[in-house]
């Protein structure tokens, strides 16, 4: 289970099958940050994802996309952030292949248009690759992903498109290999 507190902390809190507590670890520091995904693999690893709000003008990007790694115990293993100096990232979802890799999907933005974000990382947490897909000239976002035993990646994404006189918003399935 994931939260975010008042203060702009997120949480991860471990429940055993019968819903007992079993540990809590903040997720966050100084600025807002918000818990948006978690997956387990099948060594028992959590991870979260989510992003960190800046307030101000003094930071660029004003958000930037991170990811966690606990072990079963709640030890934090890595954080690794998402940083792209030309625009904000967020993490919207999360999933974990079995192998231990993890697969995010978001969005990226230099505000308005936005697109769909996606990226996988290994199980040290190293980044294995990163892409910004869908249409730039309009509104995308990523919301969702799957990963099969195979270790493809599933992206539901939402794309804002003009039809005619009007727009209207489409949910984009797309398959990426590990």
């Amino acid at each position: 289970m994931v939260g975010v507190s008042g203060g702009g902390l997120s949480f991860i809190i471990k429940l055993d099958a019968d819903g007992h507590f079993l540990w809590k670890r903040s997720i966050g520091g100084a600025s807002s940050d918000q818990a948006s995904g978690v997956a387990c693999d099948e060594a028992g690893n959590a991870y979260v994802v989510g992003d960190t709000w800046f307030s101000g003008r003094r930071h660029t990007p004003y958000e930037t996309a991170w990811a966690v790694k606990f072990d079963g115990d709640g030890h934090r293993l890595w954080k690794q952030t998402f940083v792209d100096p030309d625009a904000d990232r967020d993490a919207a979802a999360v999933a974990a292949d079995a192998e231990g890799n993890i697969v995010i999907v978001g969005r990226a933005s230099t505000h308005y248009p936005y697109a769909s974000w996606i990226a996988r990382v290994n199980t040290d947490g190293q980044i294995l690759w990163q892409n910004v897909f869908g249409i730039r000239t309009t509104v995308g976002d990523g919301y969702g992903v799957a990963v099969d035993t195979a270790g493809n990646a599933y992206v539901a994404s939402r794309q804002l498109l003009n039809v005619g006189s009007h727009q209207d918003d489409f949910v984009v399935l797309d398959k990426y290999a590990p």
